[in-house]
């Protein structure tokens, strides 16, 4: 695509251009199609187009998981599906990638269609020019860069919203919003749930006496004990200054208490090195 290019007019910004290459993955069973696409592509002079083009979506989709593209074409009439099916497949597929649907002549209906399936924009194989594509494929280039950053974005926003800055796991919000959900698997499911309080025995004392840093590094240490003993199906989270919260999803009550067993003693057996101190903590659960 054409970011991060030098200013037009300069001669960097025109060798840089003529070196650009855009990948492109066209599905279309008309021959006589994809013919008029190879010869209109190929006849702009920057960016060059590669173009892959399969007749069936199956073999489009196995081709994307091994070849990384810049833009999917759809045509009209993939061999195997319709047009509005493979457009949806791919587009849940491979949100990241832009796809443009080509259709026969104008229809606002069925691009208002396509729109709703994932199509990002629609070029019209009754009014194939230079100028048009080439600001289409501009357009949905950059429309995908801009999704691309808001949803590293909001992840990260979401991630400093629910994540405890000092251990990495989730904080209060988080695990309220993890408890939530899971009670409502349960309730659909009709599973079991359980919750565990991990609370650090004279942490207090801990911070008072030694310093606060000292009592990161064994928060931090309780943390990693807690998240190396439950499964990636249960939660972590650090509620308060010294207590944390389990919430383990499809375990009956005695395998939650044996969690609790496994915890406690892990814990107890830790060893945290401060400088030139060494020391060990309890917990309740």
């Amino acid at each position: 695509c054409d970011f991060g290019l030098p200013p037009e007019g300069t001669q960097q910004a025109r060798m840089a251009s003529e070196n650009q290459v855009r990948r492109i993955l066209l599905v279309h069973d008309d021959p006589t199609v994809v013919s008029d696409v190879r010869n209109l592509l190929s006849s702009l002079r920057s960016p060059r187009h590669i173009i892959a083009h399969y007749q069936h979506l199956i073999d489009g989709l196995t081709y994307l998981m091994v070849n990384p593209v810049d833009l999917i074409l759809v045509g009209p009439k993939p061999a195997d599906v319709d047009q509005l099916t493979a457009v949806q497949k791919i587009s849940a597929i491979h949100p990241e990638i832009p796809l443009i649907s080509l259709i026969d002549r104008q229809n606002p209906d069925l691009a208002q269609k396509l729109h709703k399936k994932g199509s990002f924009e629609c070029l019209y194989l009754n009014d194939m020019h230079n100028g048009l594509w080439t600001r289409t494929f501009k357009f949905c280039l950059r429309e995908s860069v801009l999704k691309r950053e808001l949803a590293s974005a909001t992840a990260r926003m979401d991630w400093m919203t629910n994540t405890d800055s000092l251990t990495g796991l989730l904080n209060r919000k988080g695990v309220e919003r993890a408890t939530l959900d899971r009670l409502l698997e349960a309730r659909e499911s009709g599973s079991e749930l359980h919750i565990m309080l991990v609370d650090l025995d004279e942490f207090t004392r801990i911070n008072s006496t030694l310093g606060h840093g000292v009592g990161d590094l064994v928060l931090m240490a309780a943390g990693r004990r807690i998240t190396e003993l439950v499964s990636e199906n249960d939660h972590v989270g650090r509620v308060g200054t010294d207590r944390f919260i389990v919430v383990i999803k499809d375990s009956d009550e005695e395998n939650a208490d044996h969690l609790a067993e496994k915890i406690r003693l892990a814990i107890s057996r830790d060893v945290i090195q401060a400088g030139d101190l060494s020391l060990t903590t309890t917990a309740s659960l």
